[in-house]
C-alpha cells in the first residue's frame, strides 16, 4: 500500500530529493507545493488535451456523434485568426495540427509542401511547425488553403 500523497509528502520530497525546487518554492518563485511538485517532474498536471480524452471515453455513441458532426461542421475554428502572423511565423494551435497530421498519416511534414504546390525538401516549413520558424509569404497562403480543403478552417 502506497503513503499519503499530500502537500506534506510532496514538500519532503522536494526537500530531499529536489533541492533547487524546493528553495524556488520557500523563495516564492512558485506559488503551491503541487506547482512546485509539477516543476520537479514528481506529478504531471492535466492538460486539455487529457480532459478531452477522458470525456470522449466517458461519452455515449450519440454523443460521439453529435461532437463529430459539430467539428466537422466547422465547430472548430481557429476564431477567424490567421494562420500565420505578420512575421510569417504559424500559429501554434496551426503547427500543432500539421505536425499531428503528418504522423498520423506517417508521413514527413514535406509531403504537406508537395500537396500545396511546393518543394517537399524545403527546411523551411519544418522550421515553421517545430522551431517557430518563419515561412515564407507565398507559402501562407496555400497553406491556408490547404487547411480548409482539410476542413480545419
Amino acid at each position: 500500500m502506497t503513503g499519503k500523497r499530500d502537500a506534506a509528502y510532496f514538500k519532503a520530497r522536494l526537500r530531499d530529493d529536489h533541492p533547487k525546487f524546493f528553495a524556488d518554492l520557500v523563495s516564492g518563485k512558485y506559488a503551491s507545493v503541487r506547482e512546485a511538485a509539477a516543476a520537479a517532474g514528481l506529478i504531471r498536471l492535466p492538460t486539455r488535451v487529457g480532459s478531452l480524452k477522458r470525456e470522449w471515453k466517458g461519452a455515449s455513441n450519440s454523443q460521439r456523434v453529435e461532437f463529430l458532426k459539430w467539428l466537422k461542421s466547422g465547430g472548430y475554428k481557429w476564431a477567424g485568426l490567421p494562420v500565420a502572423d505578420s512575421s510569417g511565423r504559424l500559429r501554434r494551435d496551426a503547427a500543432d495540427f500539421l505536425l499531428r497530421w503528418a504522423a498520423r498519416r506517417g508521413v514527413r511534414p514535406g509531403r504537406i509542401m508537395k500537396e500545396i504546390g511546393f518543394s517537399e525538401y524545403d527546411p523551411t516549413f519544418l522550421s515553421a511547425i517545430s522551431n517557430d520558424g518563419p515561412l515564407r509569404v507565398e507559402v501562407i497562403p496555400k497553406l491556408t488553403a490547404w487547411l480548409k480543403k482539410q476542413g480545419i478552417r
